[in-house]
């Protein structure tokens, strides 16, 4: 991140905004696009499920097949809640 302190239209003002560089910015908008991205696909996964679910009773649990994940994962780390 870089300070402005001059004005770009009267060099005798003072201007703090801040500026990013581009870095920053492609750092900041690749997180963004990241969790959107993220969230986007459970929303469309969520939709599925639920319309499968809703023609087919024997449809798996998706709360229990994600508990039974995220039990494994820490299982394997020995971790626990």
């Amino acid at each position: 991140m870089q300070l402005q302190f001059l004005h770009p239209k009267e060099p005798g003002k003072m201007n703090f905004k801040k500026q990013f560089t581009q870095k920053e910015n492609c750092t900041d908008m690749k997180i963004v696009n990241a969790l959107a991205g993220g969230f986007a696909g459970a929303i469309a996964l969520n939709l599925l499920h639920e319309t499968v679910r809703r023609f087919d009773p024997k449809a798996p649990r998706i709360d229990l097949l994600g508990e039974e994940a995220l039990n494994r994962t820490l299982t394997n780390f020995n971790a626990q809640i």
